[in-house]
């Protein structure tokens, strides 16, 4: 753990105090009708670098030690000190998803941090317990640049026929036919453990070109990974500063928990309870027997869990499987509970 260091304390807040005038002064343009909604990208991306500094502090163990020295009284009494407020950055980051979703009136894009409709009943009782999707909720999904990268080393198509790529529903059993390993795309038997990554590696180098490493395969089938923005660890720890137990509950392959580990070893270490991986309990999400052996494993209150999820499939499958309460961001699970 790092010691606190009130000149990084100073520069954060000032970076802190600049985004909020500068959001502000937004906010007051738009409402006045002073600033056109056509130039708010403009005006967004320009905020987007200074919006990412300050996440990667707020994520960091940095601000932890920063913000204990602040609890001991360690600090001068006189110090500005908002960046250190527990509640200061879900502020900031309210008044920024306000510029996304106005932009996203002019130009609609994916958002960069949610926010999408629940499913359920808002009028619940509180969680104790949120459960976490990764790919789609945490990380970014880049299965666009996955296919590129095998089409690149085995051919057009590739990742449809052998890897399970790109087919909207992975548990058609006539689709499976199709497949050269047990009549199901590598991907569903690798998730689930069925294969070890020596079998999934060995099987895709029977349709490289003579002379493929092992290596390319493993660059190919990682760049599927888009990295997780520091933002997300950030929401993580103020939802367990506020009380909350948190899980992860991932259908995922050993070649990239690997990767993800290589990144973020460390975060996931801090910001998880407990870790359920589909490869390592040889169930995969929308099984129910997954669901059944995660909440066996948690002991928690059904009605006071929350799942988090991106799939509506996995996401129904919850709710009849254990009686979860479930969303699809933690943006919008935030906003009902006023954290």
């Amino acid at each position: 753990m790092p010691n606190y260091d009130i000149n990084r304390i100073t520069q954060m807040e000032q970076l802190f105090s600049s985004l909020r005038q500068r959001i502000s002064r937004i906010l007051t343009d738009l409402e006045n009708d002073r600033l056109p909604l056509a130039d708010l990208l403009g005006q967004r991306k320009t905020l987007q670098p200074d919006i990412d500094r300050l996440a990667a502090y707020y994520s960091s163990d940095a601000w932890i030690a920063d913000f204990e020295a602040d609890e001991a009284g360690l600090l001068p009494k006189d110090m500005p000190r908002g960046v250190l407020s527990e509640d200061g950055v879900n502020d900031l980051l309210d008044s920024f998803n306000e510029l996304e979703h106005s932009s996203d009136e002019v130009h609609p894009i994916a958002p960069m941090y949610g926010p999408v409709p629940w499913l359920l009943d808002k009028h619940i009782q509180d969680a104790d317990n949120i459960i976490f999707d990764f790919g789609g909720v945490l990380m970014k999904h880049n299965e666009h640049g996955c296919v590129e990268a095998f089409n690149t080393l085995i051919g057009e198509g590739s990742t449809k026929w052998l890897l399970g790529l790109g087919i909207e529903d992975t548990l058609n059993e006539d689709y499976f036919r199709q497949y050269p390993w047990k009549d199901k795309p590598l991907q569903y038997l690798y998730e689930r453990g069925e294969i070890t990554t020596e079998e999934f590696l060995m099987h895709i180098l029977k349709y490289c070109p003579d002379g493929t490493a092992e290596q390319q395969i493993i660059d190919a089938w990682n760049t599927m990974h888009a990295g997780v923005p520091d933002i997300m660890w950030l929401k993580i720890r103020f939802l367990r500063m506020k009380g909350f137990r948190t899980f992860l509950f991932s259908n995922t392959n050993e070649l990239h928990w690997q990767h993800t580990l290589s990144l973020y070893k460390e975060k996931i270490e801090t910001c998880f309870d407990d870790v359920f991986l589909s490869f390592k309990i040889g169930l995969c999400k929308p099984d129910y027997s997954a669901f059944e052996t995660v909440d066996k494993n948690i002991g928690a209150d059904p009605n006071r869990t929350f799942f988090i999820d991106d799939s509506e499939e996995n996401r129904i499958a919850a709710i009849q499987a254990v009686k979860w309460w479930t969303a699809e961001s933690i943006d919008e699970f935030r906003r009902v509970y006023n954290i």
